[in-house]
Order: structure tokens, then C-alpha cells, then sequence
């Protein structure tokens, strides 16, 4: 056993040093009382803060629970198509002194519809470009109503993108008042019925016109911007052959706004495709009066009850004649015309057209960028101070049997992994006092 004097001088030596160090400590603590005091205040501060903020947090979330209790919760309107628009803002660079793009709103809930462009004009400021309702009054429109079953109320929303689809399809029958009934490659399609051409049921504008971006993306920037939507259209709701996908790129800057189309086939059969852009274009003073229109199509596409003949006429030397570089005055000209033949003149990007308001001081200057832009549809009436513009990779009625033995002449045809470009570029700029197109 462990001898009983070796515990109690261990016992000595353990209390012994701890003595000691507490001598030790509490002479340090003498030599350092300030720094000892800080510490310990600013122990306690800190403490106190956390202890404050915890406190306060919580009565901020019961206030907060209150309010809400208290405060009815008000929803927003749903916009058109139930995504939210996006608009493209920019910064004026010159002060008001020149015409200039000021903003344009999409709307990626009803096929990225061009919903409005808004110009920033010398002297009158702020000027929307397109015919176009408000986004409170699109929306009732677009509420749950027949007419809109299948998009047709785009057609009167701004500026719709055809897909796939641009301009009219006349049906075979007649007897089916709801439906177009048309054939293509010996493939019967059923399609929307969204007007009427005489007693003739047509289909309008595609089938874009109602459907919902599967992706948006933008880049908002002081001059402007882009918007890219992506659209995997598949076959349409069962309505057109094979699987295709619509990008759709606008790009706003100071002096022009360009929008870009291209459809790709994905499926693995051959699928007649068509792309078109509709502006309905105001005219800056409100009137045709003085209004020139100039238009680089040498023909037109012929129609008989409706229908398409398969022929293109030579516009020379009658009505429809807009070739001249300084444009033609509208006067009482009533237009429901396709042209075709298009033309560009020396060191243009492609045909031009342009629309110059003389009363106003400003030109509106459309050019076709894609050699695949082969028709432009015309709608103006003496009556309305717009006029509605459709630049087409396709003429109307495409499928009918009046074309040549080509069945891809009234329409393009991509095989299995092709794609279809539409590229156009519109510009606005100020007329001289003779309304002719600046040097």
C-alpha cells in the first residue's frame, strides 16, 4: 500500500502552486485593470445588443404578421398571355433634337407579340408607334372570350409574329364556319377558323399568336437592349406536321429596332414552314394626308374570290406601282394586296420600304434583311391613319393548288434539321421639307 505521508505532501505541493497562481493573477489584474474593465464592458455591450436585436425582431415579425393580417392582399392584373411584358427603356441621346426609338414592350405570353414601339419625337415628345390598346384593356380583351380561342385577338394587339405560318390560309370547304379546312402533300390539316374572306373561312397569322414562351431572356441596357424567346412549338397543338422550334431576337437602340426569326425543323419529316412580322403602323400626324409610299416590289400576288391564282402581275404602270425611289402618295388608295418580286436598290441591305409622313417630318424605313423575306402584305384604308404591314417568307394562301407542280412554291419546305431565317431591320428619321428621304 502507498505510504500515507507521500498523499499529504502531494496535497501540500498541489496547494501550494495554486496559491501561487492566483498571487500571479491577481498582481496581473492589478497592473492591467483598464485593459481588465474594457473587456469586460465591452463583454457585457455586446451582450446587451444581441440580446436588444432578438427582442426587437421579434416584435417586428409580429407587427408584421399583423399587418398582413390587417391589409387585404391585392392581386395584379394578369398581363397577356399570363407572363409579364418586358420592356426595353432606353436613354435619349439627343435630347428631343431628332427622331429616336424610346422603348418597346413584348409581350412573351402571346408569341413574343411586339406589343408597342414608342418613338420620342422633336417637339411632341413621347409617340407610340403601333396601333395598339393598353395593357389593362388587352387583357379584358384577351378574357376568357371565344374570339381569342385561339389567338385571334393578337391580330389586333400591336404587332403579331407569324408562325407557321404568315398571312391567310382560305379553307377548301365552305360549310365549316369554326374550322379551315386545307391539304398539304396529300396530309390533311384542320386549322382555326379566324375570319372571313368573302364567305370563305381563313386562317390568320399562324398559330404563334397565343402561345407562351417556354424561355425568355434580356439584357437591358441605357441604349436600348435585347429580348430572345424560345418557343418548342412541337407540331402545334396536332395542327401542323413534324416538330419545329421558333427563336425570336428584337434588338432596340437609338435609331432602330431589329427583330430576328428563325424556325428550325426537329422532327424527322419534311414540314412547309412560314415566318412573318405584322406591324400596324401609325402615322406620327394622325392623317394620310401627304403620305408617300414607297414599296420595291415589281409584282403582285394575284387573287380571285379569295383564292390565289398562282400567278404574280406586274405592278408597272398601274395603281399598285410604289417603286419609285421617292415614294407615291396615298391620297384615297385603298390597299389589300400582297407584293412579290421584291428588289433592293444599290447599297442596301435588302428591299426597302419606306412610309413618310410629311406632315409629321418623319419616315418610317423598313428593310427586309433575309433574301427568304419574299412578300410584303398590304392593308391601308383612306378611313384609319395606320397602316399594317406584313413582310412574309410565304404568300397567301400557300397550300393552294393554283402554284406550279413545285408544292414548296407558295410556301418554303425544310427538311429534317433545316432552319428558316426572317431578319428585318426598321429605322425612323426626319423628313427635309420636301418629304424626300434624306442624302
Amino acid at each position: 500500500m502507498e505510504d500515507p505521508r507521500l498523499s499529504r505532501m502531494y496535497a501540500k505541493l498541489l496547494t501550494g502552486d495554486i496559491k501561487k497562481r492566483q498571487q500571479q493573477t491577481w498582481r496581473w489584474t492589478g497592473e492591467n485593470r483598464t485593459a481588465v474593465m474594457a473587456f469586460l464592458t465591452a463583454t457585457a455591450l455586446i451582450i446587451f445588443i444581441i440580446g436588444y436585436v432578438a427582442h426587437l425582431h421579434g416584435r417586428f415579425r409580429k407587427l408584421k404578421t399583423e399587418l398582413s393580417m390587417r391589409t387585404p392582399q391585392v392581386e395584379l392584373p394578369p398581363m397577356p398571355g399570363g407572363q409579364e411584358a418586358v420592356v426595353m427603356q432606353r436613354t435619349l441621346l439627343a435630347e428631343g433634337s431628332t427622331p429616336e426609338f424610346l422603348s418597346a414592350t413584348l409581350l412573351p405570353g402571346r408569341g413574343l407579340n411586339v406589343f408597342q414601339i414608342m418613338l420620342s419625337l422633336p417637339g411632341r415628345g413621347a409617340v407610340p408607334l403601333l396601333s395598339s390598346p393598353s395593357l389593362d384593356d388587352a387583357v379584358k380583351l384577351m378574357s376568357g372570350t371565344q374570339a381569342d380561342a385561339h389567338g385571334a385577338e393578337s391580330l389586333r394587339l400591336g404587332s403579331p409574329i407569324e408562325a407557321p405560318w404568315a398571312g391567310f390560309i382560305p379553307s377548301t370547304r365552305d360549310d365549316s364556319p369554326t374550322e379551315v379546312l386545307t391539304n398539304w402533300r396529300g396530309r390533311s390539316l384542320t386549322l382555326p377558323a379566324t375570319g372571313l374572306l368573302g364567305s370563305t373561312p381563313v386562317s390568320q397569322g399562324g398559330s404563334l399568336l397565343k402561345m407562351e414562351a417556354d424561355s425568355v431572356k434580356h439584357n437591358i441596357m441605357p441604349n436600348g437592349g435585347t429580348v430572345q424567346g424560345s418557343f418548342v412549338a412541337s407540331d402545334f397543338g396536332g395542327r401542323w406536321p413534324s416538330h419545329t422550334s421558333v427563336s425570336i431576337t428584337a434588338l432596340l437602340s437609338s435609331r432602330a429596332f431589329e427583330l430576328k426569326l428563325v424556325a428550325r425543323n426537329e422532327g424527322s419529316e419534311p414540314v412547309p414552314f412560314g415566318l412573318g412580322w405584322r406591324p400596324q403602323i401609325l402615322l406620327p400626324s394622325g392623317a394620310r394626308t401627304g403620305v408617300r409610299l414607297r414599296l420595291p416590289a415589281e409584282a403582285h400576288e394575284e387573287m380571285m374570290n379569295g383564292r390565289a391564282t398562282g400567278r404574280l402581275t406586274a405592278v408597272a404602270g398601274t395603281p399598285l406601282d410604289f417603286t419609285d425611289r421617292a415614294g407615291k402618295v396615298l391620297r384615297e388608295i385603298e390597299l389589300e394586296d400582297t407584293f412579290a418580286n421584291l428588289r433592293s436598290g444599290f447599297l442596301d441591305n435588302g428591299p426597302v420600304m419606306e412610309i413618310r409622313d410629311t406632315r409629321s417630318g418623319v419616315g418610317i424605313r423598313m428593310t427586309a434583311m433575309s433574301p427568304q423575306i419574299r412578300a410584303i402584305h398590304l392593308h391601308t384604308s383612306p378611313t384609319e391613319n395606320r397602316i399594317v404591314v406584313g413582310f412574309q417568307t410565304n404568300y397567301d394562301d400557300p397550300f393552294s393548288r393554283a402554284w406550279t407542280s413545285d408544292d414548296s412554291a407558295g410556301i418554303n419546305v425544310l427538311q429534317p434539321g433545316q432552319t428558316l431565317q426572317w431578319r428585318l431591320r426598321m429605322e425612323v428619321f426626319a423628313l427635309p421639307d420636301n418629304g424626300q428621304p434624306p442624302l
